[in-house]
């Protein structure tokens, strides 16, 4: 991470320090991130995320937030994958569809709807926080990419042996001007709503969204 970013991040959290001490309060905070995941099925047209631990479905690649702490949302990526089971956790992330990975028919046409049209609501307690933001924001299509040929083996091409070309810290993420602070108290809907649904699907494909900041213990009232 380059100097210009570790002063960003250093900056947010004296932000969310601030925050908290304006109302008396000391809490631990920690640099942290919540990945949230939904399944997606064919014809669906919108797709719910739950944030608090218990709350509905729960993947095991999911990070959840506790019911009695804090979190301030900075950054937010939104990446479709297609695991193997409901269970697997060696699943790789991606940031468009890739017509290799997501090969049955229409499926990486509809992902493409998905991103270009899809957008994102984050409500709490009835507040609109977010309303009809573009998942374009997220859309990151490397130049190497898994399925595809580089490099020949002599007169013939090798096999396919791309591998996506992807950073953790960046690709796929998109920065808020203004944080959005949620507990595990509060009353949240977090969906992304799309035109017309999903032509078809991946067997076991999903949505994942995650919300890149600081999490603060047991500050929920």
């Amino acid at each position: 991470m380059s100097q210009t970013n570790w002063a960003i991040k250093r900056k947010q959290l004296s932000l969310v320090k601030a925050a908290y001490q304006s109302q008396g309060r000391n809490p631990v905070i920690v640099d942290a991130s919540l990945r949230l995941e939904c399944a997606m099925a064919a014809n669906q047209q919108s797709f719910q995320f739950n944030v608090g631990t218990g709350q509905g479905t729960t993947f095991n690649t999911e990070t959840r937030l506790d019911l009695n702490d804090g979190f301030s949302i900075f950054e937010i990526a939104l990446y479709v994958c297609s695991p193997a089971s409901t269970t697997s956790t060696i699943f790789p992330l991606y940031s468009y569809p890739n017509a290799g990975v997501f090969s049955t028919s229409n499926v990486a046409t509809s992902l493409n709807g998905f991103y270009n049209q899809g957008q994102l609501n984050v409500s709490k307690d009835q507040v609109n926080y977010l309303q009809n933001y573009p998942l374009l924001n997220h859309r990151f299509v490397p130049i190497v990419q898994t399925g595809l040929t580089y490099g020949y083996g002599g007169a013939t091409p090798v096999a396919a042996n791309g591998v996506d070309s992807f950073d953790g810290t960046c690709s796929g993420y998109y920065s808020l001007a203004t944080n959005i602070n949620i507990t595990g108290r509060d009353t949240l809907n977090i969906n992304i709503s799309l035109p017309a649904g999903l032509a078809a699907v991946e067997t076991y494909q999903r949505a994942v969204l995650m919300f890149r900041g600081y999490k603060a213990y047991n500050v929920a009232r």
